[in-house]
């Protein structure tokens, strides 16, 4: 998963709880599929940190 999230902006909650943006979802998603991994996904509110940390990786 390391390889993956080199190319997608994403914060770190703790093990195994990654935040990305919903135009990352996608690749994310077929990337952990390859894998049979157990995905939940969810709709959030992002803080105004968070935001700028995602935003921060893609510029």
């Amino acid at each position: 998963m390391r390889g993956l999230l080199e190319d997608v902006a994403h914060v770190k909650l703790v093990r195994s709880v990654i935040i990305v943006k919903e135009t990352d979802l996608e690749k994310v998603l077929r990337f952990l599929e390859k894998y049979d991994a157990e995905v939940y996904t969810r709709d959030i509110l992002l803080t105004p940190e968070d935001e700028r940390t995602l935003n921060k990786e893609t510029e």
